[in-house]
């Protein structure tokens, strides 16, 4: 008798099983498609053809029923009530997933017809619809500088671990910069970089550093879009606090502070046509910030009359 139960229990846990799945990847995509089918009925006759909305994309509509069934399961244990909220909340579920981008065309002017279908590669024949170009790199380098965009810089630094390593983080932003000093010529041990902004307390560098730096890209070919990026003479950025400075001599430079930390860095041209970067960086002051920043520019302005 016990072994009778035994094997009865198995065939209900198999057929329920089977059940379950026979739900998930079969059902879902079909109750899809029927909404779909149920839609398009609604405006003009629609053709049997739409029940098949559901399979394509086949695992968008799998993978977002069943998140829906199992939230709905979830919110059921509690108490039942839950789950009878819930269900009206998900009840258009489907009707979205058949439909929701297809009138978002339709509304913005775009036609569309037929079946939607997932592609690797698109077909040979296509309208062109638009193109959206990226800014330039050195667009977005001044972005960054001339407002201090801490979500640009996070951005970038991510942006580069990704190029490195194929995923975008500040581990990986760090191997990268870390290459990058080496081609210049630096020891990457002098500067501690923990994320893209700077806004970390854990973020370490030298005036030193900086100077090393800035000298070593002052070699490169891309050193003009990186001088753009600062703000020349009294134009713009962080030179137009230093008038006096920028009428002797071409100016850029970028500053940054925190609480008790306050620095600039940047080029400065003499009066023989002569290059010079240059460094200052103020930390752990007991001043106000603006007396400290009085200090520092008065030091840049000395260092500009070499």
């Amino acid at each position: 008798m016990t072994a009778l139960i035994l094997v009865l229990g198995g065939i209900v846990l198999v057929v329920a099983l089977v059940a379950g799945l026979v739900r998930i990847f079969l059902f879902s995509p079909l109750e899809v498609g029927c909404q779909s089918f149920f839609l398009r009925n609604a405006e003009a006759p629609a053709e049997l053809g739409e029940l098949k909305r559901g399979f394509h994309p086949y695992w968008r509509s799998v993978g977002t029923m069943f998140l829906t069934k199992l939230f709905l399961f979830l919110w059921t244990l509690l108490f039942i009530v839950p789950g009878i909220v819930k269900s009206y909340s998900y009840r258009m579920v489907p009707y979205i997933l058949a439909d929701q981008l297809t009138r978002y065309l339709n509304s913005h002017g775009i036609p569309v017809a037929g079946t939607p279908a997932t592609v690797k590669a698109l077909p040979k024949k296509v309208n062109h619809l638009n193109t959206i170009e990226s800014y330039r790199y050195e667009d977005i380098a001044r972005l960054t500088n001339y407002t201090s965009n801490n979500l640009c810089a996070e951005t970038i630094y991510k942006y580069l671990g990704y190029y490195q390593e194929g995923m975008g983080n500040y581990d990986n932003g760090k191997r990268f910069m870390d290459i990058y000093f080496r081609e210049l010529g630096l020891d990457p041990e002098g500067v501690k970089m923990v994320d893209g902004s700077g806004l970390s307390r854990d973020n370490h560098v030298t005036s030193r550093f900086l100077c090393q730096f800035l000298s070593a890209v002052a070699r490169q070919p891309y050193f003009e879009d990186f001088l753009g990026s600062l703000g020349l003479s009294s134009q713009t950025g962080e030179t137009q606090a230093l008038p006096r400075v920028a009428k002797r001599c071409h100016l850029a430079m970028k500053g940054g502070c925190m609480t008790s930390v306050r620095g600039y860095a940047g080029y400065f041209t003499n009066a023989d046509g002569k290059l010079y970067s240059f460094a200052v960086i103020s930390n752990n002051y007991d001043s106000s910030g603006e007396e400290m920043n009085l200090v520092l520019k008065g030091i840049i302005e000395e260092i500009t009359k070499l």
